[in-house]
């Protein structure tokens, strides 16, 4: 359908003096899916088809965005193929003429990685960012963006956050002026609503962050096979921007509880390392489940580091290295209590032979027993 959507735009663009005479208003392609491979052919015949005479194109109202008479579009599973490259070139196109809109809602439309990286930066242009008024609300979630790319990250960087309320559900401005003190991902998101673009949306709010002292972004609120948790480039993602809360070079995070579990984060690198020495210690109670205000207070004498990741080893590395050492049970200790355990459930532990074999024992002896009583009880001339 890619090359017949291309042949039909070159059509209506084609006018004379290379300016197109389109009478064309209302154009509907929706169910033609045009698919990423197209998106260095579109953009060429897209910007040919002009701007001024249209007013929807596949049931976006794109005159409204035209004209800066829309403050919010929402488009939510309206067409199920919106994953179409036509579809986001030409919201792209009549977004960057926008001078009115505050609220834009593009949750589950399948728009991956390419088409939510498209439309922020349509948002980020140099059009829309000159008029007066930003975009207030976005959402983007369920639209399996999946990873951290450099593109997106640079467009979202672009874009800012400054005027931000919410994105994919996130109170950023809450975040941004310090109105919060805890924030758990599971409070606003599930499994399927998460993406890469949330999590740097949230590492840019979370550089300046003054109030929040707990958050939660562990991996086990999701599938653990789904490929849109934070994920290692997220967790460095989240630590770097943590330790970007500086003051003279000193850290000033006030974060003192943090969970990034479960997010497949099992490689040591030179990046992740520097992010956790950079946070600090002093503020520390809880990371990944481990209790390392203990740990620095001398006050814990035992110490679990089950499900623990990298990250987990080079925080409890960063604050252990000048404490006095942690108890922990020694293999002696270990194979003592075992053999204790083994003693106190008797044969429990034996081959199925071997009980039926002490079983037997145990029944002649009660069979001895009891003839040894019967001749105890008869009489001496017997």
């Amino acid at each position: 359908c890619g090359d017949r959507i291309i042949l039909i735009f070159e059509a209506l663009a084609a006018g004379e003096n290379g300016m197109s005479t389109c009478p064309l208003h209302t154009l509907d392609l929706r169910g033609n899916i045009c698919k990423e491979k197209y998106k260095e052919l579109l953009p060429a015949a897209i910007d040919n088809l002009g701007t001024k005479q249209w007013e929807m194109y596949n049931g976006i109202c794109v005159g409204d965005l035209r004209r800066g008479t829309l403050k919010s579009l929402v488009i939510h599973e309206m067409n199920v193929n919106f994953i179409s490259v036509d579809n986001v070139l030409m919201l792209a196109k009549f977004l960057k003429l926008n001078s009115s809109l505050t609220e834009l809602d593009i949750h589950s439309n399948h728009l991956h990685s390419y088409g939510v990286e498209t439309i922020i930066k349509a948002l980020a242009s140099t059009e829309f960012r000159s008029v007066p008024g930003q975009i207030q609300k976005l959402d983007f979630s369920d639209n399996q963006v999946k990873g951290i790319s450099p593109g997106l990250t640079s467009a979202l960087t672009s874009m800012g956050i400054e005027n931000l309320e919410t994105y994919n559900r996130f109170p950023i401005g809450k975040i941004r002026r310090g109105e919060m003190t805890a924030l758990h991902l599971n409070d606003y998101t599930d499994r399927r609503s998460f993406g890469g673009d949330a999590i740097i949306v949230l590492a840019l709010c979370l550089k300046s962050n003054h109030s929040l002292t707990s958050i939660d972004f562990s991996g086990d609120l999701f599938d653990y096979h789904n490929e849109t948790v934070v994920g290692p480039e997220g967790v460095l993602l989240i630590l770097q921007a943590l330790a970007a809360n500086k003051k003279n070079g000193v850290s000033t995070c006030p974060v003192h509880s943090l969970n990034l579990m479960w997010n497949n984060n099992d490689k040591i690198t030179n990046e992740l390392e520097s992010a956790v020495q950079a946070l600090g210690s002093t503020q520390w109670e809880v990371y990944n489940e481990i209790r390392i205000g203990d740990v620095r207070r001398g006050a814990a004498t035992e110490l679990s580091l089950r499900r623990r990741d990298t990250s987990s080893d080079w925080m409890f590395e960063s604050i252990h290295h000048d404490l006095p050492p942690v108890h922990t049970p020694r293999n002696e200790d270990k194979e003592m209590l075992a053999q204790n355990e083994e003693e106190d459930n008797g044969h429990a532990h034996m081959p199925e032979e071997n009980v039926h074999s002490v079983e037997k024992g145990l029944d002649d002896q009660s069979v001895r027993g009891q003839r040894g009583q019967s001749c105890c009880q008869r009489g001496p001339t017997e």
